[in-house]
């Protein structure tokens, strides 16, 4: 597949869906940055949320595979509901809550802690 949430390789939209979700991507960022940075709350609030996103980044990197395999392996084959779309929708948002949850923890326990150590050492 182009993506996990696009069409099946062989349907029509396969074809275009990497450059379709490509541009959905950056009308976010042009968006963002149309913004009047520092006036407006919009502006200051989306900055935080950017700046607390980032923190966690590295660890949502490296944790989202294995969030969704192990998710996976315990619901293959279980349905929500009958309708595709919102089984895919609420498989991702259970993905997109515990990959949050846990890169916020790995975040906390074990990268800001060696990131403190790390300051120390440069330091010295």
């Amino acid at each position: 597949n182009a993506s996990w949430a696009g069409p099946q390789r062989g349907h029509p939209w396969w074809l275009v869906w990497s450059s379709i979700e490509a541009s959905v991507w950056a009308m976010v960022l042009i968006s963002y940055m149309c913004l009047p940075q520092g006036r407006s709350a919009l502006s200051r609030g989306f900055a935080m949320l950017a700046g607390d996103v980032g923190k966690i980044s590295f660890s949502a990197y490296l944790l989202h595979a294995s969030v969704i395999f192990v998710l996976y392996e315990l619901f293959a084959g279980f349905q929500f509901t009958q309708i595709f779309y919102i089984n895919m929708l609420l498989a991702f948002s259970l993905v997109f809550m515990l990959t949050v949850l846990l890169s916020t923890l790995s975040y906390f326990c074990i990268e800001k802690p060696f990131l403190v150590k790390r300051k120390r050492y440069i330091n010295n």
